[in-house]
C-alpha cells in the first residue's frame, strides 16, 4: 500500500466511523495494520469502531495506540469510555496531567469506580491529591465533594482514613446550601473529639450553633470540653465568639437535662 493509497484508506475509515458504519471501518482499518501493525490513526479507529459492541476489544487497539505514539491524549480519552475498572484509575489519572480541564468528568469516572467497590483505596489516594490543587478551587471543590460521597457513605472508611475524613467534612460544613449540613456538622464534632482537636472543636461547635440556633448538640461539645478541662479557660475564652457563661445558659434553656 503506498503513502498516497494509505491516506485515502484512513481518510474512508474516518468517515466510516463518523457515519457509524463501523464493519466497513473495520475492513478498512484491518487492511491498514497488515501492512503496518503500529499504525497509530488505524488503531484509534479499531478502537473507536469497537467502542459499542466490544469495549474490551475497544480497549485492547487503544491500549496499542498508546504504546505507538508519543502523543497518548486521544488515546487515552477512548480508553476513558471503555477500559474496565481495574485499568480506569490509571487511565484518569494521566488525562487529569494531560486535559486538567475536564476534572468535572474525569473525577465522576473514578467516583463510578469506587462507588462499584473497585480500588477504593487508589481512588481516595487520587482524590486527595486532587484537593492539593492550589490555584483551582472549582477542581478542589470537586474532589472534595467526591470524597464525601465515597467516605462519607461507607462509616468503615472512617477508621482508616480519620485525617482524609476531617479534612473532607471540614470542606463539607464550609457548604451553607449543603441539605445534610447537620448532619456531617455532627459527624464532624464527634470525629474531632475523637482526634483530640479540642480548640478546633470549640470553633466549629461555635460555627455549629451560630447556624443552628435551636440546636443543643454544639453547645453540648462546648460544655463538655469545659467540663472535662480539655482547653485552659484563657484559651476557651479567645476561642468563642461570645462568653462562655452565654453558651452554658443556652445549652440548659434548650435542654435542661442534656448529656453526651
Amino acid at each position: 500500500m503506498s503513502s498516497k493509497e494509505l491516506k485515502a484508506a484512513l481518510k474512508e475509515a474516518r468517515e466510516a466511523v463518523k457515519n457509524k458504519k463501523y464493519s466497513d471501518a473495520i475492513k478498512l482499518c484491518n487492511k491498514i495494520l497488515r501492512e503496518d501493525k503500529e499504525n497509530y490513526m488505524a488503531l484509534l479507529l479499531m478502537g473507536a469502531s469497537y467502542q459499542e459492541t466490544d469495549k474490551k476489544e475497544a480497549a485492547s487497539y487503544l491500549k496499542r495506540a498508546l504504546a505507538a505514539n508519543s502523543d497518548q491524549t486521544v488515546a487515552l480519552q477512548g480508553l476513558a469510555t471503555c477500559a474496565d475498572d481495574r485499568d480506569l484509575p490509571e487511565v484518569c489519572e494521566k488525562l487529569l496531567a494531560l486535559t486538567p480541564d475536564k476534572y468535572g468528568d474525569l473525577h465522576g469516572k473514578l467516583l463510578g469506580v469506587a462507588s462499584r467497590g473497585e480500588q477504593v483505596e487508589k481512588v481516595l489516594g487520587m482524590f486527595e491529591r486532587e484537593t492539593s490543587k492550589e490555584g483551582e478551587p472549582d477542581r478542589v471543590r470537586s474532589a472534595f465533594q467526591c470524597l464525601s460521597k465515597v467516605l462519607l457513605a461507607d462509616p468503615a472508611l472512617e477508621g482508616k482514613h480519620e485525617t482524609l475524613v476531617e479534612r473532607t467534612l471540614e470542606f463539607e460544613v464550609d457548604n451553607p446550601e449543603d441539605p445534610f449540613l447537620h448532619d456531617k456538622f455532627k459527624r464532624y464534632l464527634k470525629l474531632l473529639y475523637k482526634l483530640k482537636l479540642h480548640e478546633k472543636l470549640v470553633r466549629k461547635a461555635c460555627a455549629m450553633h451560630d447556624r443552628f440556633r435551636n440546636d443543643n448538640y454544639p453547645l453540648e461539645w462546648i460544655c463538655k470540653v469545659y467540663a472535662e478541662e480539655l482547653i485552659d479557660d484563657c484559651s476557651m475564652e479567645k476561642l468563642l465568639t461570645k462568653p462562655l457563661q452565654q453558651y452554658i445558659d443556652a445549652a440548659i434553656e434548650i435542654k435542661s437535662d442534656s448529656a453526651l
